[in-house]
């Protein structure tokens, strides 16, 4: 009768239940093994308890300690958007704005690719740059459309710092000869640039460069020179037909670390219609079913099937594949 007690009251939860006065007999070896599993039961059950309790504990503690790195990483991560928004705020009055000189219109394209939102705004920045101004040449009737296309070396931040860098200092270039004419050559003139810019990002020692391909266009006559700074090509668009202007022998970029630099000026004539378009790698790193494939070789096909417009090339460009870097395109047309 004690042992069918006992047994009702562990299974109800009184787990300090025990049988008292265990005799010798077989009912009393049943009732010895009673009160040891009882007590057995009730030593693991304490574990159990004293276990979640020492969870529950970790866990709080763990979690206190996850909240404030999340709230320290989103400070930091506040902080930085808010560094990205101060460069792009300073790049974008640096930047290019669609323009037309004469018989020579000139627009562009370009989309960073890395986003950002603090605060309310939103925007993106990375290193690809464009840049277009009106020149003047000593003894040149017309005027003279100056354009460039860059793509600083980092993704994010210090590609931005890159074509910020450019940016500031062909500002300041641009700026010496706003009010007076140029007293050189193109050629000359486009050197001088090339090696001002090459001077400044070479103070880096090799940890910022950037390709660029930057160039005059007669706004009259259709004469184009440019230099060519270990960009991609540049695309000829005449009479539905796409074909690079030029081979692969290249400036170095600028900044690079070559001992040896010798800038060379390449020239090109456009007739009416025709249309000139450069562009960062970022045309050309296309990811394709899964796969990154580089190939500056089917840009030429790209343009002609768009018939060289921007809006068009991008289209075809994503149809065929993902881009995966900054993108940018310039494109100058003879009217």
């Amino acid at each position: 009768q004690d042992l069918v007690k006992g047994t009702r009251a562990v299974a109800e939860g009184d787990l300090d239940t025990r049988i008292d006065g265990v005799s010798g007999d077989e009912l009393g070896r049943v009732a010895h093994g009673f009160n040891q599993m009882a007590a057995e039961l009730q030593r693991r059950i304490k574990y159990i308890r004293d276990t979640n309790e020492n969870l529950e504990a970790l866990i709080g503690e763990r979690t206190q300690d996850l909240n404030e790195a999340l709230l320290r990483v989103t400070g930091l991560e506040e902080m930085q958007q808010g560094d990205y928004l101060l460069m792009s705020l300073l790049l974008t009055p640096l930047s290019a704005s669609d323009m037309k000189v004469g018989k020579v219109a000139a627009t562009f394209l370009i989309e960073q690719k890395k986003k950002f939102s603090f605060k309310g705004h939103s925007g993106e920045i990375g290193g690809d740059y464009a840049k277009f101004a009106v020149l003047h040449f000593k003894g040149a009737r017309s005027p003279w459309l100056f354009f460039f296309n860059g793509d600083a070396m980092g993704k994010s931040s210090q590609g931005a710092a890159g074509a910020l860098i450019c940016a500031v200092t062909l500002q300041a270039i641009l700026a010496r000869f706003a009010d007076k004419p140029i007293g050189e050559t193109p050629e000359k003139w486009l050197r001088g640039i090339y090696n001002e810019l090459d001077h400044i990002f070479s103070l880096f020692q090799g940890s910022m460069n950037m390709s660029a391909l930057f160039g005059v266009v007669n706004s009259a006559r259709g004469e184009v020179y440019y230099i060519n700074a270990e960009h991609p090509r540049l695309i000829l668009y005449r009479n539905k037909r796409a074909d690079f202007v030029e081979d692969a022998q290249r400036t170095a970029k600028l900044g690079a670390t070559s001992e040896v630099k010798r800038s060379r000026v390449h020239f090109v004539h456009l007739k009416a219609g025709d249309v000139l378009i450069a562009g960062s790698d970022g045309k050309d790193d296309i990811e394709i079913h899964g796969s990154m494939e580089s190939d500056d070789d089917r840009f030429p096909r790209i343009v002609q099937k768009a018939g060289g417009e921007l809006q068009a090339i991008r289209a075809e460009i994503d149809r065929i594949g993902r881009r995966s870097d900054d993108f940018s395109l310039v494109r100058i047309t003879m009217v």
